[in-house]
């Protein structure tokens, strides 16, 4: 529907036909009320509905709307940008029109056949449009526009068309210096990013021989902690020798204590047993010189 180079589309179907319907007109009052407050009158008369459906499925037809104090019916076609259209869209209506628009030059063209040869107007064109050596409208469109090949290949062109195969000419010549020059670009990121790929690999390749340093400091770091703890171990055996030696050498006292305490142990004893066998001797001598004495 439009009105006014005003135009409202909806979208109907047996489903939604009873609410699309007053969605249209209150759509439709909306513009009216807009244009009477912006001084703006729209013509009802010069107002269109059409209603657009397919041959091959059934659907409700549309009612009537209402327009102001005027009632539009569905119109069967209407023309839009230069186009009939049908409500069956069948596009016959157009066609027709552009046919009966042609139909004037093939008359012309056949009149003017006549009246040069002379002939009826009930006798056929064909025969006597090929005796005149007329080509038909499409035909002779396509013999100028050959000719004007054949002269512009051969160098017989009209100096516009020179200058516009020049213009087109330099037009190609550019595309190609810019296609080339976007070639060169192509090739200057495709180096740039074979530059940023062999960065990449050179950071790869130092962040390993990182990761192998580090893991050599690693091991060597394990091997002087090893390194400690043997010498921890040695330093501890040392230390449990000299203490066994110490033990050794403290029994070694004692038992030198215990001999010598034997030593004297037994001296004393002998002091003792001389004690005994002097007093014994002692004792027998003053025995025997008493006796002597009582003889």
């Amino acid at each position: 529907m439009y009105a006014d180079d005003t135009q409202v589309y909806a979208i109907v179907d047996n489903r939604n036909c009873h609410t699309v319907l007053p969605q249209l007109e209150t759509c439709i009052k909306d513009i009216f009320s807009w244009s009477t407050t912006n001084n703006f009158k729209l013509n009802p008369e010069n107002t269109e509905v059409l209603h657009l459906v397919s041959r091959f499925h059934d659907t409700t037809p549309l009612t009537s709307i209402s327009i102001g104090d005027s009632l539009i019916k569905p119109a069967q076609s209407a023309k839009n940008v230069g186009v009939i259209f049908q409500n069956d869209l069948s596009l016959s209506q157009h066609i027709n029109n552009k046919i009966g628009q042609l139909r004037h030059y093939l008359d012309t063209q056949n009149s003017a056949a006549r009246l040069v040869a002379l002939t009826k107007s009930c006798d056929h064109i064909t025969p006597v449009l090929r005796n005149l050596h007329w080509l038909p409208v499409q035909h002779r469109i396509n013999y100028k526009i050959l000719l004007l090949t054949y002269k512009c290949i051969h160098g017989f062109a009209p100096l516009l068309l020179l200058l516009l195969l020049l213009l087109l000419l330099l037009l190609l010549l550019l595309l190609l210096l810019l296609l080339l020059l976007l070639l060169l670009l192509l090739l200057l990121l495709l180096l740039l990013l074979l530059l940023l790929l062999l960065l990449l690999l050179l950071l790869l390749l130092l962040l390993l021989l990182l990761l192998l340093l580090l893991l050599l400091l690693l091991l060597l770091l394990l091997l002087l902690l090893l390194l400690l703890l043997l010498l921890l171990l040695l330093l501890l055996l040392v230390l449990l020798l000299l203490l066994l030696l110490l033990l050794l050498l403290l029994l070694l006292l004692l038992l030198l204590l215990l001999l010598l305490l034997l030593l004297l142990l037994l001296l004393l004893l002998l002091l003792h047993l001389v004690m005994v066998m002097v007093t014994v001797t002692m004792a027998i001598a003053m025995m025997i010189t008493m006796r002597q004495r009582r003889i």
